[in-house]
């Protein structure tokens, strides 16, 4: 766990395994990636569009390739 200001994070392990990451076998994706990123990337994966408006990105760039990862901040709210 980790604190910055008011606000608490949690740091959480996931594992992603893909025949599509052959290239990439035994690495870390050390990017920041956000609950609402895996809906869009698994409809890029699949081929569709994402046609609603999420909060999310396409983070299968950043967890294939090592790119950066689109996602610059995270948000959280406690009442």
């Amino acid at each position: 766990m980790y604190s910055h200001g008011c606000f608490l994070g949690v740091k959480a392990v996931g594992l992603v395994s893909s025949p599509l990451l052959a290239q990439r076998q035994g690495t870390s994706c050390t990017e920041l990636v956000y609950v609402t990123d895996w809906k869009p990337t698994f409809l890029a994966l699949a081929g569709m569009a994402n046609g609603e408006n999420f909060d999310g990105f396409n983070q299968w760039p950043s967890i294939s390739q090592g790119t950066t990862s689109p996602r610059k901040v995270s948000y959280s709210s406690f009442l």
